[in-house]
C-alpha cells in the first residue's frame, strides 16, 4: 500500500482520466493521458469529493467520514481542480498519515461535473459516492446509503425533501429557487426522484462506467445526467439535512446561478429531443405497421 501523490499509469486500463484543452458535450474518455493521482488497492467503497479552494474543510471531511464509516472498507478520493489555496497539497499531507486518503489533481477541463466523472473513473471501489467537502452533505448517512446499494439499488440519493430530511438556515428565496429547480428537473427526467438537485449520491462503479461516455458532464447537474441515462433503474432515497458550510465562503455566486440556468436550458432541449426521437421510434415500430395493416389499399 502506498500513500502520497504519484503518477498513475493508465496504459493498461481501457478507461482512464481525461485531460484535454477543449470540452465537447459528450466526452470520449477512452484514449486519455496520465494524471497525477495517488495509488490504492481495490476496496468496497470509494467516496469522491470534488473540490476547489476547500483546504480548510478537507481535514474535517476526512475526520467525519472516519467517524461514520468506522470499520468499513473504503477510500476517500479528493478530486481537486488545482485549487489556488493548495487543497490538493493539503490532501497529500493528510494522505501521508492516512492511507485511505488520496488526491486527484486536475489541471484542465475543470468544473464540478467533470471532476466527479474523473473521480469516479479513478476510483477503485465496487461502489462510488459523491459528497461535498464543505460538510453540507452529512457523512452520517453514508452507512445507510451503502446498505441500500449493497442490497441491490442501482442509484441511492440522499434527499432533503422526504420525511426526516430538511435544510438548515435557508431563507425564503433560496427555498423557492430550490423548489423550482427540483420541479423542473423532475419534469425533465420523468422519474420519481424527490431531490434531483441533491448532488449527494451513491451507485455501483460498473454501472457508472457503462454510461460514462454518454454523459454531458459540464455544469452542476451530474446526478441529473446519471439518472436520465440509467433508465430503468432501481432507485432508493435516504433522508438527510442539508447543513451550513463548515468553513469558507459559498461558491453559489450569481455567476454560478446564471450558469446553472443556462445549463438547465440546454438540458431541457436535450430531453425534448430525446423524447421526440423516442416518440418517432414508437410510431415507426408500433403504430405505423398496425395502421397500415388495418387500412386496406385503395
Amino acid at each position: 500500500m502506498q500513500s502520497g501523490a504519484t503518477t498513475c499509469d493508465l496504459s493498461n486500463r481501457p478507461l482512464g482520466l481525461k485531460n484535454t484543452k477543449r470540452f465537447s458535450d459528450f466526452h470520449d474518455y477512452r484514449n486519455e493521458p496520465q494524471a497525477t493521482i495517488s495509488k490504492r488497492g481495490p476496496m468496497k467503497l470509494s467516496i469522491i469529493s470534488p473540490t476547489y479552494n476547500e483546504s480548510e474543510n478537507v481535514g474535517l471531511l476526512v475526520a467525519e467520514i472516519e467517524k461514520s464509516l468506522n470499520g468499513a472498507d473504503y477510500e476517500i478520493l479528493i478530486s481537486d481542480d488545482d485549487s489556488p489555496d493548495l487543497t490538493w497539497a493539503r490532501v497529500e499531507e493528510i494522505g501521508r498519515r492516512n492511507p485511505r486518503v488520496r488526491v486527484l489533481r486536475r489541471t484542465s477541463n475543470r468544473g464540478l461535473g467533470p471532476s466527479v466523472v474523473d473521480g469516479f473513473s479513478a476510483a477503485t471501489g465496487e461502489f462510488v459516492a459523491c459528497i461535498d467537502a464543505d460538510l453540507q452533505h452529512d457523512p452520517k448517512v453514508l452507512p445507510q446509503m451503502l446498505k441500500e446499494v449493497s442490497a441491490g439499488s442501482t442509484l441511492v440519493v440522499a434527499t432533503r425533501y422526504m420525511p426526516g430530511g430538511g435544510t438548515a438556515n435557508w431563507n425564503a428565496i433560496r427555498r423557492l429557487g430550490s423548489w423550482g429547480c427540483t420541479k423542473l428537473a423532475q419534469w425533465m427526467l420523468g422519474v420519481e426522484l424527490r431531490d434531483p438537485m441533491s448532488g449527494y449520491f451513491m451507485m455501483r462503479r460498473d454501472d457508472f462506467m457503462k454510461i460514462r461516455d454518454r454523459l454531458n458532464a459540464r455544469g452542476f447537474k451530474i446526478l441529473l445526467e446519471i439518472a436520465a441515462h440509467m433508465q430503468p433503474c432501481h432507485l432508493r432515497e435516504v433522508p438527510y439535512t442539508f447543513g451550513p458550510r463548515a468553513r469558507g465562503e459559498s461558491k453559489l455566486t450569481n455567476k454560478i446561478i446564471s450558469r446553472i440556468c443556462c445549463n438547465c436550458g440546454g438540458f431541457i432541449r436535450e430531453i425534448v429531443t430525446r423524447r421526440a426521437i423516442q416518440a418517432v421510434s414508437w410510431w415507426e415500430l408500433s403504430v405505423k405497421p398496425a395502421f397500415e395493416i388495418s387500412v386496406p389499399p385503395v
